[in-house]
């Protein structure tokens, strides 16, 4: 099954991990030629940052088990997986985050939680849709910040955050 769009060669995360087929970012700043060069960038990124790498930083991530996080896209896998191989630079806590999975899960999140969380979900929205013309469907913020139902599209997973620890 071929992920990725047809504007951008088809090319995706899982396509570079398992075959080191290149993958170009949208904007076309940057080719990866490896699976281990996109991990080393996120290594350098996190390095620039100064996030320690060590025991006691923890990186979090989409899931990348299959089993815990079923029915995901094949690309926040990837976002694990590279996570994952940040434990070869000494990073050692992980939360891995269960993805579009929380739609068939119950609401465990606050109120406080939810409204911080649906705050958030807005601005980055708001920045998507400044930067790139369009906007992620999600109606919650600006017009009624305490009422997660208010969003369409991805609202769901605004009650809701599962995530697992460990590698």
């Amino acid at each position: 099954m071929i992920y990725g769009t047809p504007n951008y060669g088809c090319e995706n995360l899982e396509q570079l991990h398992a075959s080191n087929k290149p993958v170009t970012t949208v904007d076309g700043a940057t080719t990866y030629t490896s699976w281990t060069d996109l991990v080393t960038t996120v290594h350098q990124i996190l390095n620039y940052y100064h996030v320690p790498a060590n025991r006691l930083t923890t990186i979090n991530a989409q899931d990348w088990n299959q089993t815990t996080n079923p029915g995901d896209h094949p690309d926040h896998y990837q976002d694990g997986y590279i996570a994952q191989a940040l434990e070869s630079y000494g990073y050692g806590m992980f939360r891995f985050y269960e993805g579009y999975g929380v739609k068939s899960l119950p609401s465990n999140l606050t109120g406080a939680e939810v409204n911080a969380k649906t705050k958030l979900w807005g601005t980055y929205n708001d920045q998507v849709a400044a930067l790139y013309g369009y906007n992620l469907d999600c109606k919650a913020y600006g017009a009624n910040t305490s009422n997660p139902t208010a969003c369409s599209g991805f609202s769901y997973f605004l009650t809701e955050q599962y995530y697992r620890t460990g590698s």
